[in-house]
């Protein structure tokens, strides 16, 4: 099952087979017009309940549903797992946290449908944080679309993650002593842009790209170790 908010309405799959067949309550239930779900650390998720199952001791939603737009990560020491299911839509990014700490978010498919500047995971000042086993992919490659960013967001590791598409893979700025490994980037222009980032290791990644497979800048004492091709 699906679920979509439209209109400030989330409607799921089986709510929109009542309406249409006619005649039965209208079901669908209020929701903020944001179209964006949240996930908290409460009784609930938060939004959780509404998209996955909750588990409060290990402060983790597991998806069981395909959803259409922006997963907020709005506590800290949340994970988000996908359970291999996706986020598609043309938002501006598939998953976001700002100022929180300790995320992961893992085994999670997010698709890009945006023309214009955008991110399948986002992590703004979000420390000790791993992104790990998802897929990120980009219908469009169009100059501001990244598979995968952390900014201000030290000692996090990215790793495991297949990005395809879209102008760049996988972007970590001011973000020391992280770790990229592991990692198959396919893009238009940059693989992976470590700025700012002295400390850390890039390993282990195999990278297509059409400009720069990987680009240091201001990198310090990192490390890197990869297979980069340019195409």
């Amino acid at each position: 099952m699906s679920v979509n908010k439209v209109s400030g309405v989330r409607v799921s799959a089986f709510v929109a087979a009542v309406i249409l067949v006619g005649g039965l309550p209208f079901l669908a239930v209020p929701s903020r017009a944001d179209s964006s779900w949240y996930l908290r650390d409460d009784a609930t998720g938060g939004d959780c309940y509404l998209i996955g199952t909750w588990d409060g001791a290990t402060k983790t939603c597991t998806l069981t549903t395909n959803v259409y737009e922006t997963i907020v990560l709005d506590s800290s020491g949340l994970t988000l797992n996908g359970n291999g299911k996706s986020i598609s839509g043309s938002f501006s990014y598939g998953v976001y946290a700002s100022g929180r700490s300790g995320l992961t978010v893992k085994d999670l498919s997010v698709t890009i449908e945006a023309t214009s500047f955008a991110y399948g995971i986002y992590l703004y000042s979000s420390s000790s944080s791993t992104v790990s086993g998802n897929t990120v992919s980009a219908s469009v490659a169009y100059q501001g679309v990244w598979g995968i960013r952390l900014s201000s967001s030290g000692s996090s590791t990215v790793s495991g993650n297949t990005i395809a598409g879209g102008n760049g893979g996988i972007l970590l700025d001011a973000s020391g002593s992280s770790t990229v490994r592991g990692n198959t980037v396919t893009v238009t222009s940059i693989g992976i842009y470590p700025n700012n980032l002295g400390g850390s290791t890039v390993s282990g990644n195999t990278v297509w790209a059409g400009v720069y497979g990987i680009y240091l800048r201001s990198a310090g004492s990192s490390t890197s170790m990869d297979s980069v091709s340019r195409s």
